[in-house]
């Protein structure tokens, strides 16, 4: 994507909208319960996608920061029912 943009790529601000925002101790098994639903999206596809943040509070900050190195996303937008989960996690990104 940066070979399209050319020297506009660090100017760039890339949003993600995240879909859901689900705090639990184990992300594996909330994931394979969204799998069931979704036909087209395995455990795996769930936990790597930057829409779905799945896991404990620790591992949500984690997941954002690679998503950050890697997609090089500037900012999140979170849909309303989940601001009350995700408070915790903008609290230790802030720390960071």
């Amino acid at each position: 994507m940066s070979e399209r943009s050319g020297d506009r790529w660090e100017r760039l601000e890339l949003n993600v909208l995240v879909q859901r925002v689900l705090v639990v101790d184990d992300r594996r098994r909330a994931a394979e319960e969204l799998a069931r639903h979704w036909s087209e999206l395995g455990p795996d596809e769930i936990l790597q996608s930057p829409y779905m943040l799945i896991g404990s509070i620790g591992e949500l900050v984690e997941d954002l920061q690679r998503c950050r190195e890697r997609w090089g996303m500037s900012y999140l937008t979170i849909r309303e029912p989940y601001a009350t989960a995700f408070a915790p996690i903008v609290a230790q990104l802030a720390g960071k």
